[in-house]
Formats: structure tokens, C-alpha cells, sequence
């Protein structure tokens, strides 16, 4: 049976429980979009990729793994291009393929880049 409780409430899980979990609803006010719109995004991505300007290949690579986390791309395979570690995706209607070069991205970078995405899929 699954019963709720605020934090001020909470006094532990009750006896004979098997598990409990605690979880926090983000504010509104935030500002951060919890939905995203995936179409959207995966527009996005298909444009980067078409682009002759790949300067960002950090914000395409934080948006094809997002792009895969939502189911919007699978890996067919782990490739290198021009002897750098890529993958190798595919669309879930069959799109592509689209060759992504992996990065190696501090914490705070990543951060920045899903700020932004999360900015133009709100938009």
C-alpha cells in the first residue's frame, strides 16, 4: 500500500515495511521545465548534425545522449571517426544514421549545456 507523507510528518518508514523512498517536487518558480518536448529537440539535433558548422560537438553530444536516455536514439554501434571515439545512432522512425564524436565533459559543462537545452526545448 502506498502512503504519502510531508517531510515534517515523516517519522520513518512504519513497521513491517519492505521499502520507502523520499523524493522532492521541484518548484515552478525555478524555471527549469520538468517536460520536455523531445520532437523538438530531436529536430534540433538532426540540424546540428546537418550543419557544416560542428563547433559544438560538446552541446550535440549532451543532446544525443539525452536524445537516447528518452528513447528518441538507439546505438547501432560504437565507431571512430577520423580516429576519434564515436557512435554511431539511429532515429526510432529510422532516421539517420548520425555519427557523434564522444566527449569527455567536467561536471559543470554539463550542467551548462543541459541548462540550454532544457531553455530550447521550452521554447
Amino acid at each position: 500500500m502506498r502512503q504519502d507523507y510531508s517531510s515534517e510528518a515523516w517519522t520513518g518508514p512504519p513497521e513491517g515495511a519492505i521499502g520507502y523512498w523520499k523524493n522532492v517536487i521541484p518548484d515552478r518558480a525555478s524555471g527549469v521545465s520538468s517536460v520536455l518536448d523531445i520532437d523538438s529537440l530531436f529536430e534540433y539535433f538532426v540540424q546540428l548534425c546537418d550543419s557544416p558548422n560542428r563547433v559544438e560537438q560538446d552541446y550535440l553530444y549532451v543532446l544525443a545522449l539525452l536524445l537516447m536516455r528518452k528513447r528518441r536514439l538507439s546505438l547501432e554501434e560504437s565507431i571512430l571517426v577520423d580516429g576519434l571515439p564515436a557512435m554511431r545512432l539511429i532515429g526510432t522512425a529510422g532516421e539517420g544514421p548520425f555519427d557523434v564524436l564522444e566527449r569527455d565533459l567536467i561536471e559543470s559543462r554539463i550542467d551548462e549545456l543541459q541548462r540550454q537545452l532544457f531553455s530550447v526545448s521550452a521554447a
